[in-house]
């Protein structure tokens, strides 16, 4: 679903890209307590998107390596998949790759969940 919207260019890349990141943050719970990068990316991917400024594109890129470091960095699987989604979600807003990369991390993360969230943005 996330990748039909991308490629449907439903919404706004604003609309996109905050179901991107509220799809993400339903990994957080399986980032080990202490470990803000993910979530950190996540803000970062909303903040450039609601104020696309210099400075919150160098936010953003600092999130996304951070994030990357992070999906490097976790113990277990589902921790990386959560640092990965939160990247990807970062990538999204900054290049406008909502399709390709939010796709990959839906693999990753609640199906179920995400799918809910982005029904509940998106009339079909």
């Amino acid at each position: 679903m996330l990748w039909y919207i991308g490629k449907a260019e439903l919404g706004t890349k604003r609309d996109r890209t905050h179901v991107i990141c509220d799809c993400a943050e339903t990994a957080l719970k399986y980032v080990p307590k202490g470990e803000d990068r993910p979530r950190k990316a996540i803000e970062a991917a909303r903040e450039y998107v609601d104020n696309p400024t210099e400075e919150n594109l160098k936010k953003l890129n600092a999130a996304w390596d951070a994030a990357s470091a992070a999906a490097g960095d976790a113990a277990g699987a589902a921790a990386g998949a959560a640092a990965n989604a939160a990247g990807y979600a970062a990538s999204a807003a900054a290049w406008d790759a909502a399709g390709d990369a939010a796709w990959d991390a839906a693999w990753a993360v609640a199906q179920k969940n995400m799918a809910d969230i982005i029904r509940k943005n998106f009339k079909w």
